[in-house]
């Protein structure tokens, strides 16, 4: 059994590589800092395919009223579009454009000129956000409420909070998510921080509870406001502050101002101090980088991208732009209109990007101190991500530059921008000459009138084909260098009689997914493998596409992105032979294969509701099958049949070609060999073959060892993305209660050795909860459930090559034992996956019990380590939740959902140690009244208790087992249990009859054994102890005596007990241990076990107690090896088994060498007659026995001699005395 549970962990091991690998795949080449290559400038566009469909949505805009509004725009984080009629605000809620539900606010007393919202504080609970409102005079905050279990936004609340502007108009607004501080930037270049808080009183002063601090400054507004008016009058208004913007990852706040200087700056990050209070830190200004210095890199750069469009006459250079410098070169550089903070996981090094009015995007670099900076490959690890702090940022310096096309619109103008999810939408105004001859253009309605300019909107997404072949194992060539490449789409809003409209905002509308699910793949979450900051390619199996919105004066465009799998699912449907080819090649077969099983994946549960609705008959899938392989192989997707499909209709028929034909895609022969899905990746071997640092913590060989098709590789990609939020992160959270402070010992200046570790936390109190919630769980098993069954459907053509291709002309590669293990292990580790899910509802259940402190405090830190990955696939994860069971913590009988966590063997050992728990709850609940029936009751517990042990010997913790058994007096099944274990541990019996007692295996068996045998040893130790404290048997020599078999209280136990007495008497404890010895040594069951006989015969030997009293089969053999010293006892053993003509002989040699020794010894010797005299005696007593067949006389002269010679010797020695004694003095 014990083989079987590890032959299953191993088969294991291979998927969890497998998978290992398919997430570190997906985490390569991701990160800005390597995709774009430093110190160089790209403009390569893809204008062929296009990435996004926009379509016009809902009934138009809401009527807002006929007034003027002030100012307008968008509030993404509640997805609201405001605008502003002087001290009124309206929010309509653009991601339901079907309910119209907007709200009327009027909160402030001066017209809204800007507004944003914003978490609030932890100790703000009655408000869901803040909405922030700026007026010419103040800047106040607003409470917004959504409905319970609804984003129904209720009436706006003011509050307490607001601060005075001092005349400074608000031109930006910025919040940290993380921490909810408010930044303000002013039309006077100052930007400051409004800081609210709980009530804060300080000595005779009011309490405050909103305040303004200053951030950064210049000399100008430190002016009185005379001075000020002053100098704006004489030297003109200084530069403003049009953008702030945050980055909780690096801690991050980055201002734009109108003279297109970036400025960043640190925010701490905020922690309560000793009376709770929270502190936050005053923000620290790390850097800033000019327009100039921006200016002078951008154009060396474009002067290498592009040497042939320069005047040969020109001495100035105009760095932004690709056309500009052929046309002519404008003699001021396009501003900055937008800046960006890039995240750690997607930007490495790259903390912004900077878009130009012209749209070029500028990525700008951060400089880190030598002690804090970390190598360029592991910067989007999350492990070492966390080594780089943001308040080591010395500079930032132009790292790359994204110039659009050559074939751009010279008069493109970019007002505003969106980067969201990896897609960067430019809202440009376009002369309508250029956009009509341009690459850029894009359809518009016809008959219309067209103004000189036209809005449009650009939208530049990563080509997706490139990171597949990146992502490729590295068997692209052309490919190896980093390069960043776009596909470019552009979209011209229009209705049917309209005039072209203005954009009035773009944002990005919220995924159709429940909260729980968004939140399992969001950064915030604490992933250690987050899902957001991939690529589309491997998001596409988890998160739906991205999608946009833009409001116009016309209505609402949705604005789509078509993700991978649609464009295949389309090329499918349609069937054309080619195009699949030319889709295979571009984004590889593995990538290809993924979205296969995805599709397939999605489809299972109609395929399962329809099959059970008609089953086929076994023959007509048979014909089925074989017919597929007949079909030509110039239209092999043309009227297919499927394993998955019967002739039940589904509601739409195009899925129902749609299923038919990526079922025979991906598992027919024939078309696996066409399109390489069943080709053997090779291993790059020698020095190409370079492990590269991971986020899965450890190195990863991206060349992998194991040789398989890329139809596996497929599978394990779309396999590792399901479980990918699960795979790293811990299953378990924990918050252990405080541990009792220690006094700090005084450290000796000439003390070098470490410290001790720390002491294991307090189990007991500790608040434990799951990792993940049970939306989140169930949104897992339910993936994971589709994908077994659609593993259970395909796995039989996956693993084996159909016969009649031969026939066909189809030359398949044969499949490896490899393929086949691969292909095993992913079913297998679903379906671990699964019951770890399961184990992991069971046990957020079960907190309460682990919070009790039945469990050892080690085993629950050991547990609170393990993650999901362990927890299917580690050996060692079994040994922690093995110790969980036993504690008590999860019933056992809810346990057998997960039979590869907890075999059948483990669950019914542990009912068996429940059931020795409530036979122990029962005896001490009786005490010393148990009557017979209730004891014979209890022994047959035990008795099936023990069968159990007995029968998963291997499987049985000795230690914890034998606890148990003498909590319940079981010794009698304890000695049956220890000897059915060691069998267990030697079932060959090799330590029995070594043919090499040095070999280390030997070895390792004879003391495997010993250690079961020890347990027998205690058992006996301490009846032996017990039986020495009654009076009269201190010695070991009182045990000596035989029992008597009178019923009286020291009668021989002739049989011992299934369960003895938790009292026992002084006066049975000598006639238990016999029964013991005699159960030991004469039981039937151990006669075979000659360690065993061994182990106890010692063990009497060195207490003192008489073996030759017990009918031990290995008695005599053991006493002629181990009596060497003590002689006497070996023909003490022939008397008591009648053995007389023996005893005789041994006593007569034991004599003769006692009479050799009183001859040499001489007179001194009187003691070792003596002790001849008494073997004699004893011979001679032997002798007189019947059937001896010796005789007494010669006995008897011996003895007479002995005497006689005694006698004198006695004789000599008084004559000596006496001469002595009359001898004189002198």
């Amino acid at each position: 059994m014990e083989n079987g549970v590890q032959e299953n962990w191993q088969q294991l091991l291979l998927p969890g590589r497998l998978i290992g690998e398919a997430l570190a795949q997906d985490d390569h080449f991701l990160s800005l800092e390597e995709s774009c290559t430093a110190g160089v400038g790209s403009a390569d566009y893809d204008f062929s395919s296009p990435q996004f469909t926009a379509e016009i949505a809902g009934k138009g805009l809401p009527n807002f009223g006929a007034a003027h509004f002030t100012r307008q725009g968008m509030l993404p984080e509640i997805q609201r579009f405001w605008r502003s009629f002087d001290s009124r605000i309206v929010l309509w809620k653009y991601a339901d454009l079907d309910m119209q539900e907007m709200t009327d606010y009027t909160g402030v007393s001066q017209q809204v000129i800007a507004a944003a919202v914003v978490r609030p504080k932890d100790f703000v609970v009655d408000a869901d956000y803040f909405l922030i409102l700026a007026t010419p005079l103040e800047v106040s905050l607003h409470a917004l409420r959504f409905a319970p279990g609804s984003d129904r936004l209720l009436q706006p609340m003011p509050t307490q909070y607001a601060v005075a502007t001092d005349d400074v108009l608000t031109t930006a607004l910025a919040a940290d998510a993380a921490s909810g501080r408010i930044f303000l930037g002013g039309n006077d270049g100052c930007i400051h921080e409004l800081q609210y808080s709980e009530d804060e009183s300080s000595w005779l002063r009011r309490p405050r509870k909103c305040r303004k601090v200053a951030v950064s400054w210049n000399l100008q507004s430190q002016l009185p406001v005379a001075l000020q008016r002053i100098c704006v009058a004489m030297f003109g208004q200084s530069e403003t502050v049009v953008q702030l913007a945050t980055e909780s990852s690096r801690g991050l706040l980055i201002a734009l101002s109108s003279l297109s200087n970036i400025s960043i700056f640190h925010v701490p990050a905020s922690q309560r101090n000793s009376q709770g209070r929270l502190e936050e830190k005053p923000l620290v200004q790390l850097c800033s980088i000019t327009q100039s210095s921006i200016a002078s890199e951008v154009g060396r750069i474009k002067a290498r991208l592009f040497p042939g469009l320069l005047a040969a006459n020109s001495r100035g250079l105009n760095p932004f732009g690709a056309v500009a410098a052929a046309t002519g070169l404008a003699s001021q550089p396009p501003r900055l209109v937008k800046v960006w903070p890039v995240e750690k996981t997607q930007g490495g090094s790259i903390v912004a990007c900077a878009v130009a009015e012209d749209g070029t995007r500028v990525f700008l670099k951060g400089v880190f101190r030598a002690s804090s900076s970390v190598p360029t490959s592991d910067v989007n690890s999350p492990g070492s991500g966390t080594q780089q702090r943001c308040s080591q940022i010395t500079s930032v310096a132009v790292h790359h530059v994204r110039f659009l096309d050559a074939l751009a619109p010279k008069n493109l103008r970019v007002k505003d921008a969106l980067w969201e999810d990896g897609v960067t939408l430019l809202q440009c105004q376009v002369s309508e000459h250029d956009s009509a001859s341009s690459a850029f253009a894009g359809g518009r309605a016809g008959g219309a009138e067209t103004p000189e300019s036209v809005n449009a909107v650009v939208a530049l997404s990563t080509d997706l084909r490139v990171i597949a072949q990146r992502q490729g194992r590295n068997r692209s060539p052309w490919l190896q260098h980093a390069s960043l490449a776009e596909h470019v789409d552009t979209v011209h809003l229009h209705r049917s009689g309209s005039a072209v409209p203005e954009i009035l905002g773009i944002a990005m509308l919220p995924r159709p997914v429940s909260k729980p699910v968004e939140q399992l793949f969001s950064k915030g979450n604490g992933l250690v493998l987050p899902v957001l900051h991939l690529s589309e390619l491997a998001k596409q199996q988890l998160v739906p596409a991205p999608s946009f919105i833009i409001i116009s004066g016309i209505g609402a465009h949705i604005l789509r992105k078509t993700q991978p799998i649609n464009v295949l699912q389309g090329l499918l449907l349609n069937g054309n032979m080619a195009q699949l080819q030319d889709f295979v090649n571009q984004f590889t077969a593995e990538q290809v294969c993924a979205m296969c099983f995805q599709t397939l994946t999605q489809a299972m549960p109609k395929i399962s509701a329809r099959s059970n609705a008609s089953r086929p008959d076994k023959t007509d899938a048979s014909s089925a099958s074989r017919n597929k392989f007949r079909v030509a192989k110039n239209d092999m997707l043309t009227e297919p049949s499927s394993s998955l499909a019967s002739t039940a209709p589904l509601r739409d028929p195009a899925e129902e070609v749609l299923l038919l034909r990526t079922e025979q895609f991906l598992l027919s022969p024939q078309l696996s060999v066409q399109m390489g899905f069943s080709q053997v990746l090779p291993s790059l071997q020698g020095p190409q073959m370079s492990a590269q640092t991971s986020p899965l913590g450890y190195p990863v060989m991206f060349q992998s060892a194991a040789r398989l098709s890329a139809r596996l590789r497929g599978l394990y990609s779309y396999l590792s993305r399901l479980i990918r939020p699960f795979w790293l992160s811990p299953v378990m959270l924990v918050s252990w209660p405080p541990a009792q402070a220690e006094k700090p010992k005084r450290k000796r200046p000439d003390e070098w050795w470490p410290p001790p570790p720390d002491p294991a936390p307090v189990a007991k109190g500790a608040q434990w909860r799951c990792a993940f919630s049970k939306p989140q769980r169930s949104y897992a098993q339910s993936e994971l459930s589709l994908l077994k069954m659609t593993l259970d459907r395909c796995l039989p053509r996956l693993v084996r090559t159909e016969p009649g291709l031969a026939d066909g002309g189809f030359a398949g590669a044969s499949i490896s034992q490899e393929e086949v293990d691969a292909a095993q292990g992913a079913l297998r580790i679903v379906a671990a996956s699964l019951e770890a899910l399961d184990f992991l509802d069971l046990l957020s259940g079960c907190t309460a019990a682990m919070s009790s402190g039945s469990c050892p405090a080690e085993i629950l830190q050991r547990f609170s380590e393990l993650t999901f990955r362990d927890l299917v696939c580690q050996p060692e994860a079994q040994q922690v939740l093995q110790r969980l069971m036993q504690a008590g913590v999860v019933a056992s009988r809810d346990l057998s959902r997960c039979p590869t966590l907890f075999s059948q063997a483990d669950l019914e050992i542990q009912e068996s140690f429940e059931v020795l728990r409530m036979v122990q709850e029962s005896l001490k609940a009786a005490g010393a009244g148990t009557s017979m029936l209730e004891i014979a009751r209890l022994s047959n517990l035990t008795h099936r208790a023990l069968s159990v042990l007995e029968r998963h010997a291997a499987r049985v913790n000795l230690t914890e087992a034998a606890g148990r058994l003498r909590a319940v007096g079981a010794c009698k099944g304890l000695v049956a249990l220890c000897s059915s274990v060691a069998k267990a541990r030697d079932s060959k019996d090799e330590a029995m009859r070594p043919h090499d007692a040095s070999n280390p295996r030997i070895q390792q068996l004879h003391y495997a054994r010993l250690e079961c045998y020890q347990i027998v040893l205690g058992i006996l130790d301490d009846f032996l102890s017990f039986a020495r404290q009654r009076p009269g048997m201190q010695s070991n020599f009182a045990l000596l005596q035989p029992l008597q078999d009178d019923g009286g209280a020291s009668a021989r136990i002739l049989d011992l007990p299934e369960l003895l007495p938790s009292h026992i008497q002084d006066s049975d404890a000598t006639s238990i241990l016999d029964a013991l010895l005699r159960h030991c040594l004469e039981g039937r069951q151990y006669q075979a076990d000659e360690l065993f006989h061994f182990c106890v015969l010692k063990w009497m030997m060195q207490s003192g107690l008489p073996p030759y009293r017990y009918k031990s089969p290995y008695l005599k053999n053991f006493l002629q090896v181990h009596a060497k010293d003590d002689p006497e006892i070996l023909c003490r053993y022939l008397q008591h088994n009648g053995r007389w003509a023996e005893a005789c002989d041994a006593y007569l040699s034991l004599a003769r060498d006692a009479g050799t020794t009183y001859r040499v010894g001489g007179p001194s010797s009187s003691s070792g007659s003596q002790q001849q005299i008494l073997l004699l005696q004893k011979a001679a007593m032997c002798a007189r026995m019947p059937h001896s067949n010796r005789r007494v006389e010669p006995i008897l002269r011996m003895m007479t001699e002995v005497t006689a010679m005694r006698t004198e010797s006695n004789r000599e020695t008084l004559d000596m005395h006496s001469s002595i004694a009359r001898r004189p003095l002198s």
